[in-house]
């Protein structure tokens, strides 16, 4: 996944800080480790938000976040419109319990 997001030129930089077994159920529950989503519209839609929601279910934190179109790592970023904020708040209170704690960001 990382491989294919590095060669696609969707990511410049990725950094992950080992705090636990690599054992899925161990991670997401360790201390420290924010999990967050950038909505990009094109690119995700409201069921994969959901999908990956549930794939994190029981993490410690989790954000949501609005896409922002400046300073992106592709300039074909910068055209595209983000989500109505109304549609990130209803996706918000569907997973916000799946959570310890939550956040919506850029709304």
């Amino acid at each position: 996944m990382l491989k294919r997001l590095i060669e696609k030129k969707l990511a410049d930089y990725i950094a992950l800080d080992i705090k636990a077994p690599l054992t899925w159920e161990k991670y997401k529950r360790a201390t420290n480790i924010e999990f967050r989503t950038t909505f990009v519209p094109k690119l995700m839609t409201s069921s994969y938000v959901i999908t990956i929601a549930k794939q994190l279910k029981g993490a410690k934190r989790y954000a949501l976040q609005q896409f922002i179109p400046r300073t992106t790592v592709a300039k074909r970023f910068e055209r595209i419109e983000p989500y109505k904020q109304e549609i990130l708040k209803k996706l918000g209170k569907e997973i916000k319990n799946m959570f310890q704690n939550f956040e919506l960001r850029n709304v």
